[in-house]
């Protein structure tokens, strides 16, 4: 009796060793709902000692170590002041006064006034083009309006004094007007001859050459530029067309001269275009220093809000 005794108090030992030395994988695989708990509260009674534990240490560690970093504050003492929200878009510099020269008359190119760089008003002869024998013709006009002229004269007074034929009177009238109109078109057509600036400006560049044969519509002569006059066109899209109207500020930086402008919006489009939903917009640019060129990039800020 007392073997027996003896034995099964071994086998339990034994049984309850190997309880404890399961492994956590041996518990999820025996599929035992209660042998799973009981192992998860057991892990959980666990887990609250070693943070109890890890507080203390911390809590210690702080006590004892003088070189512990505090984090950095920074503090801001908060004001009303005015917002301001801004749209954003990118656009060229452009101006209204920039024009290539092409001749009206054909003939060689005689004379070129100007050079590159050279600033130049408006009517302003820059170059002539070979008339060809109109110069002669225009003088010859002349000679035979000034006789039809004085026909005409002669014969107005006569008939006013009811002297002559009325049909001699206006044949002089006839004569003098045609003799007059051929003037004026060789007039014209001499005026052709000579290539004027359209409006006051810089020749950016004189294109052909001294003696080039030059024909109407085809040959390019001079570009003209003037630099006062500059502004941007952009594109904005049709949402924002209820916030962007016409005298809204505008700041315009350009990044490749380090310079802001502070401007107006001038005009706002009336025409939405169904290829990519925008309309555009023109910003007015002062360049009084004439840095500004056209085909600049810029970018624009627009303020749509202001509170």
């Amino acid at each position: 009796m007392k073997k027996i005794l003896i034995i099964s108090s071994a086998l339990f030992l034994v049984s309850c060793g190997s309880d404890k030395t399961t492994s956590l994988e041996d518990i999820l695989n025996s599929n035992d709902l209660a042998l799973i708990r009981e192992k998860r509260s057991e892990i959980e009674t666990q887990k609250n000692e070693y943070d109890h534990q890890l507080a203390s240490l911390d809590a210690k560690i702080a006590e004892l170590d003088k070189s512990k970093k505090i984090p950095l504050i920074t503090s801001l003492k908060t004001a009303k002041e005015v917002f301001q929200h801004y749209l954003e878009f990118q656009g060229n510099v452009s101006t209204k006064n920039l024009l290539v020269l092409y001749p009206e008359y054909a003939g060689i190119l005689q004379e070129i006034n100007v050079k590159e760089g050279d600033k130049v008003s408006k009517g302003q002869v820059l170059a002539k083009i070979d008339d060809g024998g109109l110069n002669q013709q225009l003088a010859q006009a002349n000679i035979q309006r000034d006789l039809a002229k004085t026909t005409y004269e002669r014969q107005k007074r006569l008939w006013d004094k009811k002297i002559g034929s009325e049909i001699q009177f206006i044949q002089a009238k006839s004569n003098y007007e045609a003799q007059e109109k051929m003037v004026s078109q060789l007039q014209e057509q001499l005026n052709k001859t000579l290539v004027k600036a359209p409006f006051t400006g810089i020749i950016d560049e004189v294109i052909i050459e001294k003696g080039a044969l030059v024909n109407p519509g085809m040959s390019q002569l001079i570009r003209i530029i003037n630099l006062d006059d500059m502004y941007i066109e952009t594109d904005v899209p049709e949402s924002y067309i209820s916030r962007i109207t016409k005298d809204k500020k505008v700041e315009v930086e350009f990044p490749a001269i380090d310079l802001k402008v502070n401007t107006k919006i001038a005009q706002v489009g009336n025409y939405i275009n169904p290829a990519n939903r925008t309309f555009r917009i023109e910003v007015p640019l002062p360049n009084k220093d004439g840095v500004l060129k056209p085909n600049l990039t810029a970018k624009i800020r627009i303020n749509d809000y202001t509170n």
